[in-house]
């Protein structure tokens, strides 16, 4: 099994210019560059007159100024969020009252607060609420353009992405990263949702996957499938470590993320918690507690690691 991901870290944009990625898709990157958010928030404007704009990001005064030079004269239909991440739905209500338009989402998340967090740009927009609850398979109609909802939950639990039908392209926000894994926090990312969610965007055969940071994905099949043999090769190499004894999420680390900078380490002990808890869920793992990042993990009684 190999977990060599095609990551595409060659990303040439300019912040405060919407650049055309397909016939009816241009893409902006915010300002907001970090740890976890690359190079910045990637926001979508999709149709030519009437825009429909995905993920208008952090709100600031000056990304604000920059969205309006990008909408022009144009008008605002809709305001679409992938889910409630702070690096993602915070400029959508004052964007939504500056352009009389709706504001739409999957809803709230399981889970209101994502007590994993800390300080992350991953850590909640807590208050966001959507004023129009997109449905899974829902489909959306504006200027020329037609945007279909995809249910994708995993990396939150109200994680959506949206097709553009005409282009055959998803947004995807922050379930596929181009450059990175993207980083699944208990309690309301779900590892279990996240790999059934990877599949069925796999099934989908889109041209090209368009993520929330970072460059274009243009060949999403392999890049899907090598993305899905790494989640399967960390539980592996999670049941090979408990097979020598109990250990804690400080103590795997190190070992299994050996090849990271060490100021990714609170978030690859997020990634491995999600995946200890899945792996408790199917009866391989077991801990002295309630799942947490405290807790000392040890192989379930009656389970034999495969080699």
């Amino acid at each position: 099994m190999t977990s060599s991901i095609p990551y595409i870290r060659d990303f040439k944009f300019v912040y405060g210019k919407a650049e055309r990625i397909s016939a009816n898709v241009r893409r902006l990157t915010a300002n907001n560059p970090g740890p976890f958010t690359g190079w910045g928030t990637n926001v979508y404007l999709v149709g030519e007159s009437e825009l429909a704009i995905i993920d208008p990001g952090p709100d600031t005064d000056d990304h604000f100024e920059v969205l309006l030079k990008a909408v022009g004269t144009k008008s605002v239909s809709n305001i679409f969020v992938t889910h409630h991440h702070r690096d993602h739905s915070p400029m959508a209500p004052r964007l939504g009252e500056h352009f009389k338009c709706q504001t739409i989402g999957f809803g709230s998340p399981l889970n209101s607060a994502n007590a994993q967090a800390g300080g992350f740009e991953e850590a909640d927009h807590a208050d966001f609420v959507p004023d129009v609850i997109a449905q899974d398979k829902q489909v959306f109609t504006g200027d020329g353009w037609w945007i279909k909802c995809l249910h994708t939950p995993g990396h939150t639990s109200n994680h959506m992405c949206y097709a553009v039908i005409p282009d055959n392209g998803l947004i995807c926000g922050d379930h596929v990263l181009a450059w990175s894994t993207s980083v699944v926090i208990p309690p309301d990312g779900n590892m279990a949702d996240y790999m059934s969610s990877l599949a069925l965007v796999k099934q989908q055969n889109f041209a090209e996957l368009w993520p929330g940071h970072g460059p274009a994905i243009t060949d999403p099949k392999p890049f899907l499938e090598a993305y899905i043999q790494h989640r399967m090769l960390r539980d592996q190499q999670i049941l090979l470590q408990l097979q020598t004894g109990p250990k804690t999420i400080k103590q795997l680390v190190p070992i299994i993320y050996a090849d990271i900078d060490i100021k990714l380490y609170p978030a690859a002990s997020i990634s491995m918690l999600s995946h200890l808890i899945r792996l408790c869920q199917i009866g391989q793992v077991k801990c002295d507690g309630k799942p947490g990042l405290g807790r000392i993990w040890s192989l379930a009684q009656d389970y034999t690691v495969q080699d």
